[in-house]
């Protein structure tokens, strides 16, 4: 079976790359709007669009996949940084246009990547107090720490 697959705030792709070492996947469509990492999704997925700003899209247009997968802004959730939260006007506040996405298409999974600490950074967010909401039953799934070129990056990944 082909996974269908879009990938938001997808930077170079990683998480479908990922992905497709474990199943047949089929990116439909990518969600990025820095012009480095578009140049590499282009390449790469040439027959995806890429959609660009999340918060300007009207999901109820895009067409359906069975994964969204996605890499939220994490400078407002590090411990390493001003721990400002998921709150609106935020860079990691971006993740309500992410639960947008979600609750439109409803995908049959979501993959959320970001820093361990947004499990414990002030949430104003949809994903917080009850998680698996938007979907009624999934629950967050912290890994120690992601492989990134046989390296692990040094810090625990949600």
């Amino acid at each position: 079976m082909t996974i269908k697959l879009g990938e938001i705030c997808a930077g170079y792709g990683g998480l479908g790359l990922g992905l497709g070492l474990l199943a047949d996947v089929d990116t439909r469509w990518v969600a990025d709007v820095d012009a480095g990492p578009s140049k590499v999704l282009a390449r790469h997925w040439p027959d995806a669009p890429n959609l660009g700003d999340i918060t300007r899209i009207d999901w109820a247009t895009i067409e359906p996949v069975d994964v969204i997968a996605g890499g939220t802004p994490c400078q407002d959730l590090s411990n390493a940084g001003h721990r400002a939260g998921m709150r609106p006007g935020t860079r990691s506040g971006i993740w309500e246009a992410m639960a947008h996405a979600i609750e439109e298409i409803k995908p049959r999974v979501v993959v959320w990547e970001n820093v361990a600490g947004a499990r414990s950074a002030a949430a104003y967010s949809r994903l917080e107090p009850d998680a698996g909401r938007l979907g009624g039953g999934g629950r967050p799934t912290c890994s120690p720490g992601s492989r990134t070129c046989g390296r692990r990056p040094g810090r625990p990944r949600v």
